[in-house]
């Protein structure tokens, strides 16, 4: 009972975190009703706000620290983007093409960036990084370095039958010293289109979503999230997943 307590604290706590991560599998069609706030902000609001939130500066190798060899991008096409509202730092496998604050996207209140990859032809966002800083509270997320086996495992298990809509959760290895919490949104869900609290049809979300949840150096807590449409790709998900490692706080 104690176990499932903990669990149940920790959606709580956690679930609201991403524009995308709000009801779960019941709910799942709010994917595709959300997707439009993303793309009403195209290239003109992006890129008057970029330098009132941060600069990107060309990578340092000392502060790239693993990625300069897991990107598999060469040094001089890799960036450090220095977010100095909200210090901190990530190492990008290029220069964004936009900025803007979170809460452009997300709502007010929230604290962070979103970095820009790729438009569609339509000037609407096709691929995009957001970083979240004050990402959850501080009791909602254990320290994933401490946790047994068993409890990661219950941890896992409850985000993947919890109803979340979710394809692969799984606690994974950002450095040698820390963890975090991946999760992958489904590109099929099952959707409760009638209000009744159950799932009816089965509908193909326009994007898919990897969000990682973890602790700065300094204790921060952050996540991370990749939005790409119509669907991830293998190769920007280790993209992703390597540069969520190099997040520094300053």
């Amino acid at each position: 009972m104690k176990t499932k307590n903990k669990i149940f604290s920790i959606l709580t706590g956690i679930a609201m975190t991403g524009m995308f991560m709000v009801s779960g599998t019941a709910q799942a069609a709010d994917q595709s009703a959300a997707s439009p706030a993303v793309q009403s902000n195209a290239q003109g609001s992006t890129q008057s706000t970029a330098a009132d939130t941060a600069k990107v500066t060309a990578s340092d190798p000392a502060k790239a620290g693993a990625a300069e060899d897991s990107m598999g991008v060469k040094p001089s096409g890799r960036y450090l983007f220095e977010s100095p509202r909200w210090g901190y730092s990530i190492v990008c496998p290029s220069k964004p093409i936009g900025v803007m604050p979170v809460s452009m996207i997300y709502g007010n209140g929230r604290k962070g960036d979103v970095l820009i990859f790729e438009y569609a032809s339509d000037g609407s966002i096709k691929k995009a990084w957001a970083i979240f800083r004050n990402a959850f509270e501080e009791k909602a997320l254990p320290d994933l370095n401490k946790l047994s086996q068993k409890d990661q495992s219950d941890l896992v298990n409850a985000y993947m039958n919890g109803g979340y809509g979710y394809q692969q959760v799984a606690i994974v290895e950002t450095t040698k010293n820390n963890k975090a919490l991946m999760c992958i949104t489904a590109k099929n869900v099952a959707a409760d289109t009638t209000g009744d609290g159950k799932p009816d049809k089965e509908i193909t979300a326009d994007s898919q979503i990897a969000v990682m949840f973890f602790r700065g150096n300094k204790g921060g807590r952050f996540s991370t999230e990749l939005v790409m449409y119509p669907e991830l790709t293998q190769e920007d998900l280790n993209l992703f997943r390597t540069g969520s490692s190099t997040v520094w706080e300053s």
